[in-house]
């Protein structure tokens, strides 16, 4: 696998820096999101058992939907400063290279 190009006149030091404390406060959120999904997701599945109902399941499959709303939500490898006009790109995924 290649590493991620970074193209003439890509991003400035401070872009870089502000993309990387953004990164880690979006670690830490997602740390947090990751301990409560854990805990809730426990929560849950026992009150489907124990509760049964006409949609077993329908608790735990809640906490996964929410879980991953929030992941679109927070688009954790998403950067400002590459991109360019094209916007955000995602971290770790290398530039394609053009078919000329």
């Amino acid at each position: 696998m290649k590493e991620m190009e970074i193209e003439p006149g890509g991003p400035s030091k401070i872009t870089a820096v502000r993309d990387f404390v953004v990164f880690q406060i979006k670690l830490a959120v997602d740390g947090v999101k990751d301990l409560l999904v854990f805990n809730l997701s426990i929560v849950a599945i026992l009150a489907d058992l124990l509760l049964g109902g006409r949609r077993p399941g329908r608790c735990f499959y809640g906490v996964v939907r929410a879980s991953r709303n929030f992941d679109a939500w927070l688009r954790l490898h998403a950067t400002k400063g590459e991109g360019g006009k094209a916007g955000r790109r995602r971290l770790g995924r290398p530039k394609r290279p053009s078919r000329d």
